[in-house]
């Protein structure tokens, strides 16, 4: 079975949700419209950098969607359960480059943004209407309609 020689990169982003809305920011290099994320830092957990990269390309403070249970497993000192993403995906930047995604869902308790300029056009609130109806790829789409419908439930 042939292989990639594509290095992989490790990276974490939020799908944040507000007011029944998500935000999804215009990235400056790839031009697509994505939740905001970045690369893991050495000695970072996945959702720690889901948080931090929130927080430096949008001024939001986030709370992460709480996980299934672990099945009773107890955790102990040497053993701490993390916040499990909604999903993991692998990411073709392009042919010489990978990432591999953990995707999470936060909560902000506002609607206001400081956009980081030297990595973002832009920022949205998107609604399930405007989902559909901006320029947006269908599996941003999918999962900013999935993160919308996990903190409803859980509102509920």
């Amino acid at each position: 079975m042939p292989h990639s020689s594509a290095p992989l990169d490790y990276v974490s982003s939020a799908y944040v949700i507000c007011d029944n809305r998500v935000l999804l920011v215009f990235h400056k290099t790839l031009h697509l419209w994505l939740p905001p994320g970045g690369h893991i830092e050495a000695g970072e957990t996945p959702s720690a950098c889901a948080v931090r990269e929130v927080l430096e390309e949008t001024g939001l403070h986030i709370d992460l969607l709480a996980t299934p249970s672990t099945g009773g497993f107890p955790e102990t000192d040497r053993v701490t359960y993390l916040i499990q993403p909604v999903v993991i995906q692998l990411e073709v930047i392009n042919r010489e480059h990978q990432h591999v995604d953990f995707v999470y869902v936060g909560t902000s308790d506002t609607l206001e943004t400081t956009i980081n300029r030297k990595e973002l056009h832009d920022a949205h609130w998107f609604n399930r209407i405007e989902l559909e109806e901006y320029t947006i790829s269908d599996n941003v789409r999918h999962v900013a309609h999935i993160a919308l419908q996990l903190v409803r439930n859980q509102e509920s």
